[in-house]
């Protein structure tokens, strides 16, 4: 699990949940892959854009995240 750095405008106490999602899913919402590659590249200093292009080309990837509000908070 890759945790994101919590944004100050996150609210408080807004409810948490946790999200599946495939490749497919993540091709139609940019906006999803590219927080998720933010998390990663937020936690390992070395993620690169051929890691992006592992994510969404290598077969049969599934992907979970738990979101604040429609912020990604972790990436599993």
């Amino acid at each position: 699990m890759i945790l994101n750095k919590i944004p100050s405008k996150l609210k408080k106490g807004l409810p948490k949940k946790i999200i599946a999602f495939t490749q497919s899913d993540e091709l139609s919402q940019p906006r999803c892959l590219q927080a998720f590659y933010r998390v990663l590249s937020d936690a390992y200093y070395r993620t690169s854009t051929k890691d992006l292009r592992r994510l969404t080309d290598a077969h049969g990837m599934h992907f979970s995240a738990i979101l604040s509000g429609d912020c990604i908070l972790s990436v599993l």
